[in-house]
């Protein structure tokens, strides 16, 4: 994915894993003309690269405990942690004032699909397979922005009965509809169905 959509890097630089430095990694590195290259154990900069993937797993924690969501959906929370991570301003030197993704991109970073909706937030749908006589407004979870599927306002939305479905026809939910009972009960239906598919919520 890094090299379909930034492009092939000169150089991979990675620790000592197997994982890495052998089989299909490393073969895959070498089909695509970049050279793997492996950091010295223990050394400064392998630490700072766990003190950011240290940060970046207190991020989802954050984002997966304080709304209760299912722990399976922790991959989803993951990648849009780590795509505000690449689009925050760092104290970094060597990034010169720019954010990772416009480092790394060479095009400004386009917050836009990241900023409307936080994770895991309530928001309406419009079904296109309903029937025309019926209501298309679908209740659902915001699970992060897409960047391979259509547009880029594209989002990864959770159904009731647990599919994940990818559309860019969405909406939050207005301030009557949140203070409204027969709506919070749609949520505890929502939430029981979820419950049921993927497990509890997260505490840890």
């Amino acid at each position: 994915l890094l090299f379909q959509r930034e492009g092939v890097s000169p150089k991979i630089v990675c620790d000592g894993s197997k994982e890495q430095i052998l089989g299909d990694f490393k073969r895959k590195m070498r089909e695509a003309g970049s050279h793997l290259k492996q950091i010295e154990p223990y050394s400064p900069w392998s630490n700072a690269a766990e003190g950011a993937i240290c940060e970046l797993k207190r991020g989802v924690a954050r984002k997966m405990v304080k709304p209760k969501c299912p722990k399976p959906l922790w991959d989803d929370c993951l990648e849009l942690e780590a795509a505000i991570c690449s689009s925050t301003a760092h104290n970094v030197y060597e990034l010169g004032g720019e954010v990772p993704q416009t480092l790394i991109s060479g095009e400004t970073a386009d917050i836009s699909a990241l900023c409307e909706f936080e994770w895991w937030e309530w928001i309406y749908f419009w079904d296109v397979k309903s029937s025309f006589s019926n209501d298309k407004k679908v209740l659902g979870r915001y699970l992060g922005p897409d960047p391979d599927v259509s547009s880029a306002m594209t989002a990864k939305i959770l159904k009731g009965n647990g599919q994940v479905i990818y559309t860019s026809t969405y909406r939050g939910l207005t301030q009557d509809e949140r203070d409204s009972p027969e709506e919070r009960k749609a949520w505890d239906e929502f939430d029981s169905a979820i419950e049921v598919k993927y497990g509890g919520a997260t505490t840890v």
